[in-house]
C-alpha cells in the first residue's frame, strides 16, 4: 500500500519556521474538506498551523506586534471627563504609559486619570498632584502595571484644577492577545 503524499507540504518545502506566515499557510492550504481522501492534507495543515502558533503567536495578554498607538486629548472643562481613547471594536488594549501635560506657561494644574464605562461610572486610576506650568508629568503606573481597557471601559482624563483647556492627556497603548 502506498501512502499518498500531502499536497499541503509539497509547496512548503522551502519555507522555514521563521518565514512561515498565515498568508503562506492559507495560500498553500486552500480549502480542505473533511473527507477520507483529504485527511492527510488536513492533518498536515493542522501540524503546520500548530508549528506557526508555537513560534510566532504570543500568549494571552501579550502585546501584538505593530499595534502600538499614541492617543491624546486636550482638557475641556474642569471636572468634566475627557475621553482620551475608547476602542470601537471588541479588542483588549494595555496601557503602557500616560502623560499629563500642562501647556499653561503661567499656572499650575492637576488632573485625574480614570477608567469609565458607557453608563458614566468611573474608577480613578491616578491623580497627578500639582503639575507646574509648562511641564509634562509622567503618571506612575507601578500600582497598576497591567492596566487594560476595552470598548466597554475607556481611558479618560479629568482636569481637576487650573486652566482645563491647557491640559493635554496622552496615552500610549497596544492591542493584546485575548
Amino acid at each position: 500500500m502506498t501512502r499518498r503524499t500531502s499536497k499541503v507540504r509539497e509547496p512548503l518545502n522551502t519555507v522555514t519556521n521563521d518565514n512561515l506566515t498565515p498568508t503562506t499557510i492559507q495560500s498553500t492550504g486552500g480549502r480542505i474538506f473533511f473527507n477520507q481522501s483529504e485527511l492527510v492534507d488536513q492533518n498536515d495543515l493542522v501540524k503546520i498551523v500548530d508549528t506557526y502558533r508555537a513560534n510566532h503567536a504570543p500568549n494571552y495578554g501579550q502585546p501584538i506586534q505593530g499595534s502600538f498607538e499614541l492617543a491624546q486629548a486636550p482638557g475641556d472643562t474642569t471636572g468634566d471627563t475627557v475621553n482620551i481613547v475608547a476602542p470601537v471594536t471588541n479588542k483588549v488594549y494595555r496601557v503602557l504609559a500616560i502623560n499629563i501635560q500642562n501647556i499653561n506657561v503661567a499656572g499650575t494644574a492637576t488632573a485625574d486619570i480614570i477608567l469609565e464605562n458607557s453608563a458614566g461610572q468611573s474608577c480613578k486610576v491616578a491623580t497627578s498632584g500639582t503639575i507646574a506650568a509648562d511641564t509634562t508629568l509622567v503618571v506612575d503606573l507601578s500600582a497598576t502595571p497591567n492596566l487594560f481597557f476595552t470598548k466597554e471601559l475607556f481611558i479618560g482624563g479629568v482636569p481637576t484644577a487650573g486652566t482645563a483647556n491647557q491640559i493635554n492627556f496622552k496615552v500610549t497603548y497596544c492591542e493584546c492577545v485575548q
